[in-house]
Parts: C-alpha cells; sequence; structure tokens
C-alpha cells in the first residue's frame, strides 16, 4: 500500500535509495559515485528532506518511492513547469506491475513538471515516455565527478506567460 512518507520512515527510504542506485546505474555511472552515497548519507538527506515538508513523498513499503516537490530549474519554472519529480524508485522486485504508475500517481497533482533521467537509462527512460512524458532537451551535467547526459522530460501542457 503507498502511502505519505513519515519521520520514522527515513531509515526505509534511505535503504531503497541505496539499493535502488546498486541495481539501476553500474554502467551508468562510476561505481565510486554510487559507492559515495551510502546509507548514512542517504539517511540524514530523507530526515532534511521529510523534516522540510515541502515536497510530496510517496512511500511504497519495502519496494519504492518518489517525490514531486517545487521545480528547482529557473528556465523550466519560465517555461511553465512549475513541478518537478525529484525522483522515482523502485527496485527490481516490483518493477513491471504497475507500482511505478501508482507512485507517480500518489505525487503528482495538476500542475505541469518535469523529470531528469540519465540518457543511458532506457527502462526510466521508457517509463517517462509511457507516462506522457516528452523529451524537452538533453544536456550535460554531473553526478559528483561523473560528467553524464540527461534528458528532461515534460508532463501536461506549460501555462503560456
Amino acid at each position: 500500500m503507498i502511502r505519505a512518507a513519515r519521520p520514522a520512515d527515513a531509515p526505509m527510504l534511505a535503504r531503497l535509495h541505496v539499493q535502488s542506485w546498486r541495481e539501476t546505474y553500474p554502467g551508468l555511472l562510476p561505481e565510486t559515485e554510487i559507492a559515495a552515497r551510502g546509507y548514512k548519507v542517504r539517511l540524514a538527506q530523507w530526515r532534511n528532506q521529510i523534516a522540510r515538508g515541502d515536497s510530496r513523498i510517496a512511500l511504497l513499503p519495502a519496494l519504492g518511492f518518489a517525490q514531486m516537490g517545487p521545480q528547482r530549474d529557473a528556465g523550466f519554472a519560465r517555461a511553465g513547469y512549475t513541478e518537478e519529480l525529484y525522483c522515482i524508485y523502485l527496485l527490481h522486485a516490483g518493477q513491471g506491475r504497475g507500482q511505478g504508475r501508482a507512485l507517480l500517481g500518489a505525487v503528482r497533482g495538476e500542475a505541469p513538471f518535469t523529470a531528469l533521467v540519465l540518457a543511458g537509462n532506457g527502462p526510466a527512460c521508457g517509463f517517462y515516455r509511457a507516462m506522457g512524458g516528452t523529451e524537452l532537451l538533453r544536456r550535460m551535467d554531473h553526478v559528483g565527478l561523473a560528467a553524464t547526459e540527461e534528458i528532461a522530460f515534460g508532463f501536461g501542457a506549460p501555462n503560456p506567460d
């Protein structure tokens, strides 16, 4: 059952985050970058995120989570994408059963939003396209010291100014 994350869920979110990175990013990110984001780092991150309360965090216990909140990229905000899907992670054991769609639905509001994904992450790109995302742009970025290419997907029609 998907539910809103609570402060007591920070340890579970941290474990899921670490495990999902270990399942998702080998071959896309150097092992040093994956290892640099271990349990203690993720625990502090999730305690902080939950305490701040400025985003929606949905948890599917033991399988995955999603987080959405205000747009962090000024360019996308100016274009009318006022929200951003910060992350959605679902362990391999929960994929292919509609759980990703349900997690997205649990955090999605009415506003247009963006989601960023590493260009080499074919399953995530396919998921975003299946959920109605349109590729807005590709750009270079960094994860720690690793240069990466990311794809920005847009969802919903932005409101023109």
